[in-house]
């Protein structure tokens, strides 16, 4: 092996079968996004009971969803980066705590301003917590299975989404939403222990920043390497001590490939949160009870996870961007699809899971086409600031959108068809950025089939 300690790592994790170490960081990475999934998303199921109960108009229940969205701007552009200088796991485990607590308190408030706080700092924690774990998984990911396993990570939120919908059908019509939700907090917490004594830390990190520490060692050998099959550049990138800074995304080298992702991100979360907080208000809307309401949304997001694994998977074998662009122009059409269902009850369930299917692949594989576009020394800073401008942006305007189309009366096929063109053009966005790509790679002098790595 040959190159600095980060390409000396990423050689030997990259010959590694996918076992051990390998495999449960991913597994513990998927867990952790499904336990604060369920924390974050659980709001849009005992949303529409909160405005009823505390008599608010949709435009401040919109509010309230988007103060979460505000707030993950500060998470993954002010907290996220932090784990580039002092580990994956503090960031992680102060995180999943935060949330914990701010779900365990959620019962006990009674005013509108006291759930935009709570959700407020919610999103301040979720915020650092997926560009952190998705660099995290992407450190122990082998080259070949990278964009397949951070889908699968991806897709975690996903999977939280769906057990906070059948949780919320199973429990709300009985108990109420606030068991509910102290029910949640008890579940995160069993689990918060369990990140604790099970997620490692990133070997690339540990080497950079701790290199004599018996932990070091120890992460070095669970991938068979010693410190001595290290160059002497710890804490270094290309050999030349570097502080990471967020000015790097728009420096000559990665400016161009940070605008267009930027975009293509900022659009599907748009899209994405939008759905996600809004499809059981349309649902009600249109005369479905809780339980119902609840339940399609749960379904439908068990075909996303579907989704983002079919759709990983191919990217891996057929190149990450180009797979991504076929999933947002599949996602428009989707939508189409959802604009007809709803004016017919029994298209409802299958136009929703074939909205989900695509378009939750296509938010998915961004976050890979994000985490993956740069190297791993910069990672946690480049998916945060990405992840943190677009939920705040394309998230913002789409939960804000949201509340404002619905409170204008409009129905859902008209917003399905205002979706559609949004996946439409950040799809035609996403074919400007693969051909950009393929010719800075040629220009580099290095393979096409390396432009996904």
């Amino acid at each position: 092996m040959s190159g600095t300690t980060d390409e000396t790592i990423c050689q030997r994790i990259d010959s590694l079968p996918l076992r051990g170490v390998l495999l449960r960081v991913p597994i513990f990475c998927t867990l952790l996004m499904v336990f604060e999934g369920m924390d974050n998303n659980v709001i849009s199921y005992v949303g529409p009971l909160i405005r009823d109960e505390f008599n608010l108009s949709a435009p401040v229940l919109g509010m309230i969803y988007a103060a979460t969205v505000v707030a993950s701007l500060i998470g993954a552009v002010g907290v996220a980066p932090l784990s580039d200088r002092l580990g994956r796991r503090p960031v992680l485990l102060l995180s999943n705590l935060v949330m914990v607590l701010c779900t365990l308190v959620t019962p006990l408030i009674d005013t509108a301003w006291g759930l935009m706080i709570v959700r407020f700092v919610v999103g301040l924690a979720f915020g650092a917590a997926v560009p952190t774990t998705f660099a995290l998984a992407a450190d122990f990911a082998p080259k070949k299975y990278r964009a397949l396993l951070i889908m699968i990570v991806t897709a975690g939120v996903a999977l939280g989404y769906v057990f906070s919908g059948f949780t919320s059908a199973a429990i709300i019509p009985h108990f109420g939403w606030r068991v509910l939700m102290f029910s949640l907090a008890a579940i995160s917490a069993l689990w918060a222990v369990l990140i604790y004594l099970m997620l490692p830390e990133s070997p690339q990190f540990l080497v950079r920043n701790r290199r004599n520490e018996p932990q070091t060692v120890t992460s070095l050998g669970q991938i068979g390497l010693s410190l001595d099959d290290l160059p002497a550049d710890a804490g270094k990138v290309g050999g030349v001590a570097q502080k990471v800074s967020p000015l790097l995304l728009l420096s000559p080298t990665y400016r161009a490939t940070t605008l267009m992702t930027l975009f293509v991100v900022c659009s599907i979360y748009a899209v994405e949160l939008l759905m996600a907080y809004w499809l059981p208000t349309m649902l009600m809307n249109q005369g479905f009870a809780i339980g119902s309401a609840a339940s399609i949304a749960a379904i439908g997001k068990i075909a996303s996870i579907i989704g983002c694994i079919v759709i990983g998977w191919q990217m891996d074998r057929r190149g990450l961007v180009t797979v991504l662009s076929i999933a947002f122009f599949c996602g428009s059409l989707a939508f189409g699809l959802l604009a007809v269902g709803f004016s017919m009850p029994l298209l409802i369930l299958p136009s929703v899971m074939c909205m989900f299917f695509f378009v939750d692949g296509a938010f998915s594989g961004s976050q890979a086409l994000t985490v993956t576009s740069y190297p791993p020394h910069m990672r946690a800073t480049a998916s945060g600031w990405i992840t943190g401008i677009s939920r705040l942006v394309g998230g913002g305007v789409g939960t804000l959108a949201g509340g404002a189309l619905i409170g204008a009366g409009f129905t859902m096929p008209a917003i399905a068809i205002l979706l559609l063109a949004v996946m439409m053009v950040a799809g035609g966005m996403l074919v400007l950025l693969g051909r950009y790509r393929a010719h800075a790679w040629l220009a580099m002098g290095k393979p096409l089939e390396q432009k996904t790595a």
